[in-house]
């Protein structure tokens, strides 16, 4: 059984799946619902977070294992509009419930060799791509389960959204100047009435 619906119908889905014996993967980067997922007793494969930044999580781990000691691991992945014409230079491409969700929750990190949390959209970094202005920033759930895998075994381990330059300063806006983090409802009316989406994107892995 594969999800790929809103991520708050996961929880209800894995349940079945395990009830039935079924192999469960799903597409969501919700913390709330991996952690539910791994309680769960079945005879079957329950693999949640099998999105786009956790497929760029497996391949790090695949290559952190080919070394002695790793230090540090910075993950900045993004699906961005190749055109754009409207002033946030953003678009969407998924799913505008999960992506309000990550844009709002804590994110997971390693500092210093231990777990922390961060808050979301903090954290701004300027990346230059092929002499194109990029941003990345804090958001919830592309880590996966990695800190808890590596905790103490590396001293730093990040994962940040990248999106073109000029957008956050739109999203702090809305996010947290206008405090609609707190009415997720009326941000994803919001976003699926006024924020145009896109079928022509592009995929950015750092």
């Amino acid at each position: 059984m594969i999800s790929a619906g809103p991520y708050a119908v996961n929880k209800t889905i894995a349940k079945v799946a395990a009830d039935t014996g079924i192999g469960y993967f799903d597409l969501t980067e919700d913390v709330a619902t991996t952690e539910y997922v791994k309680t769960l007793k079945s005879t079957s494969a329950l693999i949640p977070q099998c999105g786009l930044a956790q497929g760029d999580q497996y391949m790090r781990s695949t290559l952190m294992k080919e070394f002695d000691e790793v230090d540090e691991v910075l993950m900045r992945v993004g699906a961005l509009p190749k055109y754009t014409t409207n002033e946030m230079s953003y678009y969407l491409s998924w799913s505008t419930n999960g992506l309000i969700n990550e844009y709002c929750n804590p994110a997971d990190v390693i500092y210093e060799g231990e777990k922390a949390k961060v808050m979301p959209l903090e954290g701004m970094e300027k990346l230059i791509i092929e002499g194109k202005s990029y941003e990345a920033f804090n958001t919830s759930g592309g880590c996966a389960t990695m800190c808890d895998t590596y905790e103490g075994k590396v001293q730093n381990l990040t994962y940040k959204t990248s999106s073109l330059s000029w957008s956050s300063g739109s999203h702090e806006f809305l996010f947290n100047d206008l405090h609609l983090k707190k009415n997720r409802e009326v941000l994803e009316n919001l976003f699926d009435k006024e924020v145009p989406r896109t079928m022509n994107d592009v995929v950015i892995f750092l």
